[in-house]
């Protein structure tokens, strides 16, 4: 495959892409001002809530991005299975950090399944990495 090669819903992608890395610099700039101004005061947590939901919209704004990538894998059970796998691990990730915003979950509860979220998106996003250098992708 032509490590150029344009695919259909390349551009839908890129913009899912950049939504992301823009909701991604929202939740570490809120994350910070959590822990520099609300933790020392012990709350309102404002800035907290605004990191959960920023969490929630980068995780659903990452799926078209890992279904675009997905596209340009060589097919396999493991690279399918490994879409369906990320795919409801961001869906689970944004769900936790919904429910977290409208306090129908705990933090500590909702913390696991972010940070077990994020493990699997990145061990989808290094397996990937590495399968589309071996094709030549």
């Amino acid at each position: 495959m032509d490590a150029l090669a344009w695919i259909p819903g390349d551009r839908t992608a890129a913009r899912a892409a950049y939504a992301a890395a823009g909701l991604g610099a929202v939740g570490v700039a809120t994350l910070g001002a959590m822990y520099a101004v609300e933790v020392p005061r012990n709350g309102p947590y404002v800035f907290g809530t605004i990191n959960d939901a920023t969490g929630a919209l980068f995780n659903l704004a990452a799926i078209p991005v890992i279904l675009q990538v997905h596209r340009r894998l060589p097919r396999t059970v493991a690279s399918e299975a490994g879409k369906w796998v990320v795919t409801a691990s961001c869906a689970a990730g944004s769900a936790s950090s919904f429910l977290l915003v409208v306090k129908q979950l705990d933090f500590n509860s909702s913390t696991v399944v972010s940070v077990a979220a994020m493990t699997v998106q990145a061990a989808w996003f290094l397996l990937a990495h590495r399968a589309l250098l071996a094709s030549g992708a």
